[in-house]
């Protein structure tokens, strides 16, 4: 999963545009902490890009964008958001376009099926579409539109005003948000042409470890320690360039695997316990919403905050049978 996601439990909505710049701007101080001390890696890694220096730099310069995008936000979009407790169905229902850009992150998929940006998944403002995603969704995803900005052309286009715009297929370029160890797509190195396409292997495996309708919390996670462990063994872009990181950097390990984000999916269901095999299926081939997914105007619900937790448990778990890391670097982060 490559959402560049924060689950942090702000909630409140912000209108004014100083502290809507100030939002942006320590959003993705956050966001972006783990990724700044990681070496870089021409292939996979996160380079030095992301400074504080760098992030404030770029808010100050795209402060009118930003206020820009909130308005616009707000405009085509507010009355159709306030409903709390609304089905996803009623208000924006989902009617995917062909040959629409797709993306690594299901999530964005899902915002241009249901038409909360352009369907076409193609010049979309690139500030919108984390206020959109946070008030549709919860977890706030500023971080990854400062670093989309940051990589420059590979990444991001520009109107005749100067707003940034994104291609939901830019989202594929590394380095970037896109990662290893994804849930329903190969890593880069097993095939550079194949791995924009759900990897049906994986998708079948994933169906597999339960009998009836639906994935669990425990069959996911499952699933999701396998994906890693195999990324590790036998994807030499992951061991031993991530496995021979030091001790201060583990954070970063995280950051940039796919794994950190296994329980984002999860979001789908009303109590994040599990999902039909249908809706996971459509939501990540086609980016469609369930028909009871209620729209959670930024707040991120507590179970999600428990199942980060046991994510990085079972990360770091997997960490020790197949990482020679120090012996005590996971007793202290544990």
């Amino acid at each position: 999963h490559h959402c560049g996601l924060i689950t942090s439990k702000t909630s409140h909505q912000i209108k004014d545009g100083s502290k809507l710049i100030m939002f942006f701007y320590e959003q993705a101080l956050i966001a972006l902490a783990a990724i700044s001390s990681i070496s870089a890696h021409p292939h996979f890694a996160h380079p030095h890009f992301l400074e504080d220096d760098v992030i404030e730099e770029l808010s100050k310069k795209y402060e009118k964008h930003i206020q820009k995008a909130n308005k616009a936000v707000e405009e085509r979009l507010g009355s159709s958001l306030r409903g709390v407790g609304e089905s996803i169905a009623n208000r924006h229902p989902f009617n995917p376009l062909p040959g629409a850009d797709f993306s690594p992150c299901p999530y964005h998929n899902a915002m241009a099926s249901h038409g909360f940006v352009n369907r076409n998944g193609r010049d979309i403002p690139l500030f919108e579409l984390p206020l959109v995603m946070k008030e549709v969704i919860g977890p706030d995803a500023t971080g990854a539109a400062f670093a989309q900005l940051a990589l420059g052309p590979q990444s991001v286009h520009f109107d005749s005003d100067g707003t940034p715009l994104i291609n939901f297929t830019n989202f594929w370029n590394r380095p970037g948000i896109e990662r290893d160890a994804s849930l329903m797509f190969h890593d880069a190195f097993f095939g550079e042409e194949t791995r924009r396409k759900i990897d049906e292997d994986l998708l079948q495996d994933l169906f597999s470890r339960t009998d009836d309708d639906y994935i669990t919390v425990d069959s996911l996670f499952q699933f999701g320690a396998d994906r890693l462990k195999d990324s590790f063994e036998n994807n030499p872009e992951v061991n031993p360039p991530y496995c021979k990181i030091g001790e201060a950097d583990l954070d970063a390990l995280w950051d940039t695997l796919a794994g950190i984000q296994y329980q984002l999916p999860l979001l789908l269901a009303p109590n994040l316990d599990k999902i039909t095999k249908h809706d996971w299926a459509q939501f990540y081939r086609f980016g469609k919403l369930t028909d009871d997914f209620v729209i959670r105007h930024g707040v991120v619900p507590d179970e999600l905050n428990q199942l980060n937790d046991e994510v990085t448990a079972m990360l770091f778990k997997v960490a020790q049978t197949t990482c020679p890391l120090q012996s005590n670097a996971s007793d202290e982060i544990m």
